[in-house]
């Protein structure tokens, strides 16, 4: 299954971010604005929630007046519900307390104790107290207590903006949160949010695999030090790897062996020599240049996806290309331009090339026969993501597709006009972007014939960034204060109290 990625560059011997793709965007996300959105204090949400759960007991605390800010009163002036519905869960936390800058925020959940942990992020996941014990549980901000549930991850303290980058399968977040002047990366976990610590003065978040192995920047020059670090999710703590180059580097995802992968200017002062290069799973310093599938230095390669295996795909010299650990040529469509784009566990190969008559199509690689896919409407087509089975998922003709048993068929779109896939995971769920009927582009799950409108957090537009093996979908999407934060949106039958 591919990860998607925001990739940075590092010219010269400067780490100079080139940005990092507002992670909504992925996909024709339709405008999502990357970044992250702070907290607008208070805002509980008047009730937000009402009686779910029943809380607040006989005071009903944090209704209405609940979000008023730091140590607001929320007091016994907002009865929740109808006089508190279901009273045991009484004094939610007495005065209400919506922690610090009044935290609150998701979506509204906060002021109905949507969560009690994790309110001081000024992630508008609940602020501590608040709800206190009423609400939706009053303990971790679970896909199980929230099934349906676009929930709103917030940023890092005094920032504007989040976008989500990637999610393991343990339910991990990672996410980057921005402002005008500041840039960080934060761990989400069950209401929590866990700063990244950084290197030499930055951590900037890039990539996640599905064990939770993030990769991303770390500051400082380049020089005498490592370009680039990894965090292991929940664990805040980096390791440094890489090598100080006076050339163009970048690092662009992390295997699913844990190995990461990047791009480097093998020859400096040379721009047709930049090669895919790794390193092996425990880092280090040194790392490993894949090659071209000519041997030439000037041909160049890129990778673009790797499995538990250690194989790994991409492009050399117009061909695309399998590296196990060796390269060896898969073949084109009857031109160049051909690139492998994901690969399964069964080292089977998802890809695109160009066509002897032109346009581009999708293809899938198996035991070394290179097949067609084909497209929808007689136009391109183009893989993005491959699951275990062999599904494979991509776009055609301005359609989302997945390639199932021999058969490419059309997802269709959320009542406009296009659709795009992100990726598929191992249970045969595509998350992606569709435009609505109102033109607005929204984050979609797709599962069992059925495209789901994963909808916003208040604003007009949302993206998808990633799907993890539960279906849970993690993007950024526009708030009603014209923010971007990220979320992550928990399926409507979601059964387990994991994150």
């Amino acid at each position: 299954m591919r990860w998607n990625t925001v990739v940075i560059v590092f010219c010269g011997a400067l780490a100079l971010g080139c940005g990092p793709a507002g992670g909504g965007g992925a996909a024709g996300s339709g405008g999502i604005k990357g970044g992250a959105a702070g907290t607008t204090a208070g805002a509980s949400g008047a009730g937000g929630l009402g009686g779910v759960g029943g809380a607040a007991g006989a005071a009903g605390t944090t209704g209405a007046a609940g979000a008023s800010g730091s140590a607001g009163a929320a007091g016994a002036a907002g009865t929740i519900g109808a006089a508190g519905a279901s009273g045991s869960a009484g004094a939610a936390g007495a005065a209400g307390t919506i922690g610090a800058a009044g935290a609150s925020g998701v979506a509204g959940h906060g002021g109905a104790g949507i969560g009690g942990a994790a309110g001081g992020a000024g992630a508008g996941i609940g602020g501590a107290a608040g709800g206190g014990g009423a609400g939706v549980g009053g303990g971790p901000i679970t896909c199980a207590s929230l099934p349906g549930t676009l929930i709103d991850l917030g940023t890092l303290p005094g920032d504007t903006d989040s976008a989500a980058v990637g999610i393991d399968d343990r339910g991990n977040v990672v996410a980057t949160s921005t402002s005008s002047t500041t840039s960080g990366s934060f761990f989400w976990r069950s209401g929590t949010t866990i700063p990244l610590v950084g290197a030499f003065g930055l951590a900037r978040a890039i990539a996640m695999n599905h064990n939770g192995r993030t990769i991303g920047a770390v500051g400082g020059s380049c020089t005498g030090h490592s370009c680039f670090a990894a965090w292991d999710a929940p664990s805040p703590s980096p390791t440094t790897f890489g090598v100080a180059l006076s050339v163009q580097m970048s690092v662009g995802f992390v295997g699913d062996n844990g190995a990461p992968f990047a791009l480097v200017q093998v020859q400096p002062g040379d721009i047709r020599t930049i090669h895919a290069v790794t390193w092996p799973p425990s880092l280090g310093t040194a790392f490993i240049d894949l090659g071209t599938i000519d041997g030439v230095s000037t041909t160049g390669s890129a990778a673009s996806a790797a499995n538990s295996l250690g194989q790994a795909v991409g492009s050399s010299g117009g061909r695309a290309v399998i590296w196990d650990p060796s390269i060896r040529d898969l073949g084109n469509l009857g031109a160049g331009g051909a690139s492998g784009v994901d690969i399964n566990d069964a080292s089977e190969v998802a890809g695109t090339s160009a066509t002897a008559s032109g346009p581009r199509h999708a293809f899938l690689w198996t035991a070394g026969v290179l097949q067609d896919l084909g497209t929808l409407q007689g136009g391109f087509s183009e893989a993005v993501s491959i699951s275990a089975a062999g599904d494979g998922a991509g776009n055609s003709d301005g359609h989302a597709f997945l390639w199932r048993a021999g058969t490419m068929i059309d997802l269709g779109t959320l009542g406009g006009a296009s659709s795009a896939v992100v990726a598929i995971n191992d249970a045969g769920q595509v998350a992606g972007n569709s435009q609505t009927a109102a033109g607005n582009s929204h984050a979609f799950l797709w599962q069992a014939g059925v495209m789901t409108d994963l909808g916003t957090l208040g604003g007009t537009t949302s993206g998808a960034t990633a799907i993890n093996a539960s279906g849970r979908v993690v993007g950024g999407s526009i708030t009603a204060s014209g923010n971007s934060h990220a979320f992550v949106a928990c399926p409507a039958d979601s059964s387990t109290g994991s994150p």
